[in-house]
């Protein structure tokens, strides 16, 4: 999966989620990293994707404690278990680019 796909994903649940937003809060880069790397028709580096899976896996950790606080109603337990498994699936996405990156 792409990084553009991963975005795609995430603004699919999000919809407000800008280009320049996902580059400052999924990526922790300057809201023009993206488009700098697409200009210059650039892969984006490691430490990216290493951030990228930290924040993915993060928010996926997050919603796996929401999803098992005692407070939650039964509609809810099942919005954050579906949040969780969408944000772990990208989360193993990135790890596995980023361990064909390191083999090859």
């Amino acid at each position: 999966m792409q990084l553009d796909d991963i975005y795609q994903t995430l603004k699919s649940i999000e919809p407000t989620l800008s280009v320049s937003r996902f580059s400052t809060d999924y990526l922790d880069r300057s809201r023009s990293y993206l488009f700098n790397r697409r200009n210059q028709n650039k892969e984006v580096s490691t430490d990216v994707l290493l951030n990228l899976y930290q924040n993915l896996h993060s928010a996926s950790t997050t919603f796996r404690r929401l999803q098992t606080d005692k407070h939650s109603s039964a509609h809810w337990v099942s919005h954050f278990e579906q949040r969780a498994d969408l944000f772990e699936d990208l989360a193993d996405t990135v790890l596995s680019d980023l361990t064909s990156r390191t083999i090859h």
